[in-house]
């Protein structure tokens, strides 16, 4: 039969062997003709005119191609990657134009740190500078100017900072009444709009300049500048216990020096956020001085039971007094 097969292909056939060629076909299974075929396929030992050779040449091409597509596949792959490479080019593009975008808007936004009240809070600044935040205050700064070639922020509240040395880029605070503008040094800042500024320099020298009057001084170490809110002038004060004045907060103390008993408990009010009921105050001359527990209410609370032979009851955040 594989005479049969070279002849067919050959087309060399004539009736009766074509008819049992026929048969023969209908009647071989089609895994058996699969591999007999294969055979003669692989062998290519058919009697070919030159013209039937090159046609069946492609027709073996084309049908390799397509049963084992090796070849293919790699073109495939190298065109997708081609096409690939077309697409991340612009995306590659517009992802980095996107992420510039991106960063300079970040970079454009304000950081700021803040502090509610009872909460104390110590910063770390990009430059190495360190901010101990006092309750109800907030700093904050631009990322985009920030340590480049100045180092600058706005501030509220009260807080003690630790500024880094640096010659070349100077360190400026600006608050609702003061601009303090420093190298490298420590000083304290309390500037609330309802209370006027003070500030405390425990190290180095420190420029105070006031936005109201355009009052400006050059401060030493253990000098407190004062800023009046009603017309912006500016006190410099020296005196011995000018920094367990300013610092007792760092420490969680109220110092308090000379204040009559209604002064008393107008800043244990504002520390804690507490109103008073009282049925009794001492006469006007009769003072305070010293200092009070700024985290713990009922310890101050006891304090001022001994100092002035009181009694204080809290009921929610009302304190009553009575004698």
């Amino acid at each position: 039969m594989t005479d049969l097969l070279k002849k067919y292909l050959s087309d060399s056939l004539n009736s009766e062997e074509l008819s049992q060629f026929r048969s023969w076909l209908a009647s071989m299974p089609d895994e058996d003709l699969d591999g007999i075929l294969a055979k003669e396929w692989q062998d290519g030992s058919f009697n070919l005119s030159l013209k039937d050779k090159e046609r069946l040449s492609k027709l073996k091409g084309k049908i390799t191609d397509q049963c084992f597509p090796k070849r293919r596949i790699q073109g495939v792959v190298a065109t997708f990657f081609k096409i690939a490479a077309l697409i991340a080019i612009p995306v590659l593009c517009y992802t980095t134009w996107h992420w510039r975008s991106y960063s300079k808007q970040l970079a454009d936004q304000n950081v700021v740190f803040s502090t509610q009240k009872g909460e104390r809070s110590t910063i770390s600044l990009p430059d190495g500078t360190q901010v101990t935040l006092n309750e109800l205050s907030s700093l904050s700064y631009s990322p985009g100017i920030f340590n480049s070639k100045s180092r600058q922020l706005d501030f509220e509240g009260e807080a003690f900072f630790q500024v880094a040395k640096d010659s070349l880029r100077p360190f400026t605070v600006k608050s609702a009444g003061l601009r303090v503008t420093v190298l490298g040094t420590q000083f304290n800042l309390m500037d609330r709009v309802s209370e006027n500024a003070e500030l405390f320099l425990k190290d180095g020298k420190v420029m105070v300049f006031s936005i109201l009057s355009s009052q400006s001084a050059v401060l030493s170490k253990g000098d407190r500048a004062i800023l009046s809110r009603n017309d912006g002038q500016l006190t410099i004060l020296r005196s011995t216990n000018a920094e367990q004045e300013s610092l007792a907060w760092l420490d969680h103390n109220i110092v308090l020096k000379k204040a009559s008993f209604v002064e008393v408990l107008d800043r244990i009010t504002k520390h804690y956020g507490v109103t008073f009921e009282a049925n009794w105050k001492p006469a006007e001359d009769d003072t305070f001085t010293g200092t009070l527990p700024s985290d713990d209410l009922e310890g101050a609370l006891s304090i001022l039971e001994i100092v002035y032979h009181i009694r204080a009851s809290i009921s929610g955040r009302t304190v009553k007094i009575s004698r």
